[in-house]
């Protein structure tokens, strides 16, 4: 079920218009191509789609979680002078470019390979085009995918929020029917094992963590063990069947059309699987208030009445326990076995997120 938006359409148009005017200015793209992308394979796409070569090409930098790789959106001036852009990704997950995944019982890389590689109809509607995808090592992807924006946009007011979890339960049931389908055996399996390894890797990190961080004192508080003996619960794992898991599905990984809402793309698909749905919505709505939260949950569960709406708030505040758990040990980890620089404080970061885990479970 699609929530119902406050604003009609033009209205939204203006909102989006007026939300852009007060946006920083971008710093102007870097001549020629990021690192990783081949000019013979970018001319060889750019002639596919427009039946032109590229005669100038530049990049932005949009993101690099990993100290590897990072996301590019690269611009290309064909010969005619037609202006054309495309979304670059070059992903690796070794033990020295991603030091926070090295004990995770989650696997990256994989799921994402798959999920580009769909040619299921329902599926590849909440993709974009997928122009070039490649392994490059055991532990290294990169993909040149359709860029969207401009036709899509990140969702930014409560209403545009509300629009992607009307949407959830839709995405979701593609990707589990798409998987077992086809028998696809690379995404991530959401079960009771995967909770009791996360359990272990959130304690034993943590642990770590305050033993040896800066500010490790300030999060010995927080009771991690008892945390982590109900994230492990089999009793969550009861009350609804599974369903496709993006993920990663925060604000950043979801493109809602300018026009039409209910139609929606989604990107950085690397912990794509199966599991709660729940999931999902407890990462979209990581930084929304109580009250959107409590919108949100009744809009989700008008979607799915096979259980009742306090049984969706408790698999709500669980999935919130265990991505909330999942991302303080990752970002801990990071701190503790890299060393790369970055302006965002991460210490605080983990620190607010344990905050909303021991929130989720005192409700529990």
């Amino acid at each position: 079920m699609r929530a119902k938006s406050l604003l009609p359409a033009p209205l939204r148009k203006v909102a989006r218009r007026v939300r852009s005017l007060g946006r920083r200015p971008e710093p102007p793209p870097i001549p020629g191509l990021p690192d990783g992308l081949a000019r013979e394979l970018l001319s060889d796409v750019c002639r596919k789609a427009l039946g032109e070569d590229p005669l100038r090409t530049s990049y932005r930098h949009l993101s690099g979680f990993k100290t590897a790789g990072g996301a590019y959106r690269v611009y290309v001036e064909t010969a005619s002078g037609r202006p054309w852009s495309v979304f670059f990704k070059d992903c690796r997950y070794g033990r020295n470019d991603a030091p926070g995944l090295v004990d995770h019982p989650a696997t990256l890389g994989p799921p994402e390979f798959a999920v580009y590689g769909s040619t299921d109809l329902e599926m590849r509607r909440f993709l974009p085009d997928v122009y070039h995808r490649e392994e490059t090592t055991g532990v290294g992807f990169r993909y040149l995918l359709e860029d969207v924006r401009g036709r899509y946009q990140k969702p930014t007011t409560p209403d545009e929020l509300l629009e992607v979890v009307g949407n959830l339960h839709r995405l979701g049931r593609a990707l589990r029917d798409w998987a077992i389908g086809t028998g696809e055996e690379r995404l991530i399996g959401y079960d009771h094992a995967l909770m009791r390894g996360l359990s272990e890797y959130a304690t034993r990190t943590l642990e770590r963590y305050a033993s040896h961080a800066p500010d490790g004192e300030s999060i010995r508080h927080v009771p991690v063990p008892r945390m982590a003996e109900v994230l492990a619960r089999w009793e969550f794992q009861e009350y609804v069947e599974p369903s496709g898991v993006h993920g990663d599905f925060n604000r950043a990984s979801v493109l809602l059309h300018t026009d039409s809402p209910d139609r929606m793309k989604v990107v950085d698909w690397e912990w794509a699987g199966l599991g709660v749905p729940h999931i999902d919505l407890a990462i979209l709505l990581e930084h929304a208030d109580q009250q959107l939260v409590t919108r949100a949950l009744r809009t989700y569960a008008e979607g799915d009445p096979s259980i009742s709406p306090a049984e969706h708030e408790r698999l709500f505040l669980w999935a919130r326990l265990a991505t909330t758990l999942s991302n303080a040990s990752i970002l801990a980890a990071e701190l503790l076995d890299g060393q790369r620089e970055t302006r965002r404080d991460r210490s605080a970061y983990v620190r607010w997120l344990l905050r909303l885990a021991a929130e989720a479970f005192e409700k529990l």
